[in-house]
């Protein structure tokens, strides 16, 4: 005989708090953003027993066949998985790190036809926040980038963020490795990505290596990858109707408004 299955429910919502920046840094302005179409799993131990996708709002419904009671947790990843444009992980320790993700409570013998909701969760600085705003700024660049070239196959997009990083943001291939202190920097996660689109699509003849903005003796030959990276991030803020559109802005990454460390209108 085939096993009777019992169904439940799971749904509830995901978001992020971001922090809003102007010329002059942060600008104190910490709201709470959807984390859109992220993968949302359910799991016992290490045992992935249902998953979904998160709407544009944050919100997530999914259903969950099951036979047996469990200790489980509801967890949502940052990682989106697509087949039309730009798939993204973000990861901590390397490439092949954990991804990151915020979770709800363990939900203590749980019984397989009992609906769970698990309310709003909320991935705050320090804790996550940084990762899915790393995440959300690559999907704005994958609007972006699809809406050049049209929907299709894309490579994987990996990001790798955490505190033993390197104080300056890098790509290499499709692997963004953003400066420890630049979880809430979207204008330097979308330079990188501008990287990541002419290692794909294009061509480079750049030395690449350690550049500044402020080196005046730096390789010539830099010029055009490092000023394309720049105008394709800037074109994907402005694509996505964002404010300061024109502004590249570097902070140091603390708390409170202000810790600008550069910034400068690329108009």
């Amino acid at each position: 005989c085939a096993p009777a299955l019992a169904d439940y429910n799971v749904s509830g919502r995901f978001v992020y708090v971001d922090r809003e920046f102007d010329a002059s840094g942060f600008t104190g302005v910490e709201p709470q953003l959807p984390i859109r179409f992220a993968a949302v799993e359910v799991v016992d131990g290490t045992k992935i027993v249902g998953a979904g996708v998160t709407d544009a709002t944050g919100n997530f419904v999914f259903r969950v066949q099951d036979t047996r009671t469990r200790d489980i947790y509801i967890r949502c990843l940052a990682r989106r998985q697509t087949g039309s444009s730009v798939p993204v992980d973000v990861r901590s320790g390397n490439q092949s790190g954990d991804i990151w993700s915020i979770r709800t409570q363990t939900y203590t013998g749980h019984a397989p036809n009992q609906d769970v909701f698990v309310g709003t969760l909320a991935a705050v600085p320090g804790a996550g926040g940084e990762a899915f705003n790393l995440y959300d700024t690559a999907r704005v660049g994958s609007d972006y980038l699809v809406s050049l070239q049209g929907p299709g196959v894309y490579p994987l997009l990996i990001i790798v963020f955490n505190a033993a990083n390197p104080n300056l943001s890098s790509t290499s291939g499709n692997v963004i490795t953003q400066a420890r202190n630049a979880g809430y920097d979207a204008t330097v996660a979308l330079h990188e990505m501008g990287h990541y689109v002419v290692n794909n699509f294009s061509r480079s003849d750049s030395p690449a290596g350690t550049h500044r903005l402020s080196d005046c003796n730096q390789n010539l030959m830099l010029a055009f990858d490092e000023g394309h990276a720049t105008f394709f991030g800037l074109s994907a803020r402005r694509f996505a109707s964002l404010p300061h559109a024109s502004t590249y802005v570097r902070t140091t990454g603390l708390a409170g408004p202000g810790n600008l460390q550069f910034s400068f209108d690329a108009e």
